[in-house]
C-alpha cells in the first residue's frame, strides 16, 4: 500500500459555470480551467454530462516526445463501464530520451484502484492503452470497467520500454492521475447528488441560453419591424391632426345650431305670445260683431217699421210692400263683414 498527500481537486468549480459561456459549436469552450506547469485540466459539458480534458504537457523529464491528452468523465456509478479517449502526437522535436531512440518507446495508460480516505492500492495495476512514441495524430476510445466500490480512479501515465529478456515493460517515467468519482469520495466529499446538482444547473443554464437566443432573434425582427412602424405611427398622428382638426369645424357648427337654436326658441316663444294675443283679441272681435250685428238689425227693423207705418198712413201700398220686402232682406246684408290684416314682426320672419 502507499500512503498519498493528496490537495483537492477542486470539482466543486462546476458550481461557477453559470459565470461561463456555453457555446454550442464542434469544438465547445471549457466551463473551467486549472493549468500547471506540467498540466492542463479543463471542465466541459458535452451531450449532457460533464467531462475532464487532462492534457498532460511535454517534458524534458517526463514525456518529453509531446502532450498527452485524456478525456474522462467527471463521474461515474460503482461497477459501471466508462469511456476514456487518449490523444497523442509525437512533435519530433526530441528523437530521443534518456539516451534512448523514441522509436524503441511506448506510451502505456492504465489503472491502479480507487483512491479512498488519501491511499490508493499498488498491487494490481492494468493497461488498456500501448502507444508507439513515434505515432502522429494518434486518437482512441477505450473502455474501462469500474469497481464495485467507492473512490476516485487513480490512472497511471508511463514512458516504458519493451525488455524483450523478461518480457515486461521498463519504466523510465511514470506518474498517477486521480480522475473520474465513482460513486462517493471522502476525500473531495463528492456525490452523485452533487454532480446532478451541478448537472441541473448546467441544464437550467442551456435553457436560459436558448431562450436567450430566441429571444434574440425576437428582437432582431422586431427591430427590424421599427422602422415600419415608425412610419405606421406617422400615418396614425397625421390622421390624428386631421380628426382633430374636424372635430373643431364639428364643435364650431354645432356652436353655430346652438346659437340657432336658441334664436329659433326664442322667436317661438314671441310667436307664440302674439297667438295668445290674436286668440283674446278675436274673440273681442267677435263679442263686438255680435253686438254690433244685434243692434244694426234692430235699427233697421225699426227704421222700416216705422216707414211702414208712414207708408200705410199716407196711402202709398207700394212703398210699404217695398219696405216689407226690405224688412226680409235686411237680415242678410245688415251682417257686417270685416277684413282685419295682422302684421307681427319677428326675427322668425325678417
Amino acid at each position: 500500500m502507499r500512503y498519498v498527500s493528496l490537495r483537492k481537486i477542486p470539482l466543486l468549480i462546476i458550481i461557477l459555470i453559470l459565470y461561463f459561456t456555453i457555446v454550442a459549436e464542434a469544438k465547445p469552450e471549457p466551463l473551467a480551467r486549472i493549468e500547471s506547469p506540467w498540466a492542463v485540466r479543463e471542465l466541459y459539458y458535452i451531450n449532457g454530462t460533464l467531462w475532464w480534458r487532462h492534457v498532460v504537457k511535454a517534458y524534458v523529464t517526463r514525456i518529453p516526445f509531446g502532450d498527452v491528452v485524456l478525456w474522462y468523465p467527471v463521474y461515474s456509478d460503482p461497477s459501471s463501464t466508462i469511456n476514456i479517449t487518449v490523444e497523442y502526437s509525437w512533435t519530433e522535436k526530441h528523437q530521443s530520451a534518456f539516451g534512448i531512440p523514441v522509436y524503441n518507446y511506448y506510451i502505456i495508460v492504465g489503472y491502479t484502484g480507487l483512491l479512498q480516505n488519501k491511499w490508493f492500492p499498488e498491487n494490481h495495476i492494468e493497461f488498456f492503452a500501448e502507444i508507439p512514441a513515434i505515432s502522429k495524430n494518434f486518437k482512441k476510445t477505450y473502455q474501462v470497467k469500474l469497481p464495485n466500490k467507492q473512490g476516485i480512479l487513480v490512472l497511471i501515465l508511463g514512458l516504458v520500454t519493451w525488455d524483450t529478456k523478461y518480457k515486461e515493460y521498463c519504466f523510465y517515467t511514470h506518474f498517477y492521475i486521480f480522475s473520474t468519482v465513482v460513486g462517493y469520495s471522502s476525500d473531495l466529499d463528492f456525490s452523485k447528488k452533487d454532480y446532478n446538482k451541478a448537472l441541473s444547473l448546467l441544464k437550467n443554464y442551456e435553457n436560459l441560453l436558448k431562450e436567450k437566443e430566441e429571444y434574440s432573434v425576437l428582437v432582431e425582427k422586431l427591430s427590424s419591424e421599427i422602422p415600419r412602424l415608425k412610419g405606421k405611427l406617422n400615418e396614425l398622428i397625421e390622421e390624428v391632426k386631421k380628426l382633430n382638426a374636424t372635430k373643431q369645424e364639428l364643435l364650431s357648427e354645432l356652436k353655430a345650431v346652438n346659437a340657432e337654436y336658441s334664436t329659433l326658441k326664442s322667436n317661438a316663444s314671441v310667436l307664440e305670445n302674439k297667438l295668445s294675443e290674436l286668440k283674446l283679441e278675436k274673440k273681442t272681435l267677435l263679442a263686438e260683431i255680435s253686438d254690433y250685428r244685434f243692434k244694426t238689425i234692430v235699427f233697421a227693423t225699426a227704421s222700416v217699421v216705422i216707414l211702414i207705418v208712414f207708408a200705410l198712413l199716407k196711402r202709398k201700398e207700394i212703398l210699404a210692400l217695398a219696405l216689407v220686402a226690405l224688412i226680409a232682406f235686411t237680415p242678410v246684408y245688415t251682417t257686417p263683414v270685416e277684413t282685419k290684416t295682422i302684421v307681427i314682426n319677428g326675427g322668425l320672419w325678417t
